[in-house]
């Protein structure tokens, strides 16, 4: 929801922008602030979309904390990660201790 919210202001604020441009009185300073700003705005609406699986990372994140205060010798975890895309069964193996995670 707040994706498609921040999409919405993203295009409402370009077509405020684009108005004033036209106007004789446009000052390129104030432009070029708000190009700035929508530039961010839209490189935030962009990253959004990698916390689709936030709620999965979460639970990992809370297995991994779990783990370590409970087991001294706990020193990482793996995931196996198997999706099935056009029909055809994929497997990832993700090593995390490997990475440092």
């Amino acid at each position: 929801m707040a994706q498609e919210q921040l999409k919405q202001l993203i295009n409402e604020r370009t077509s405020e922008l684009e108005k004033y441009a036209l106007t004789p009185n446009a000052k390129d300073w104030y432009i070029e602030k708000e190009n700035k700003l929508l530039a961010s705005l839209t490189d935030v609406f962009n990253e959004l979309n990698c916390l689709r699986y936030h709620n999965i990372w979460q639970e990992v994140e809370s297995y991994w904390q779990h783990q370590r205060a409970n087991n001294q010798d706990f020193n990482g975890i793996q995931l196996d990660v198997r999706y099935k895309p056009i029909g055809l069964l994929h497997y990832l193996p993700l090593n995390l201790y490997e990475h440092g995670i």
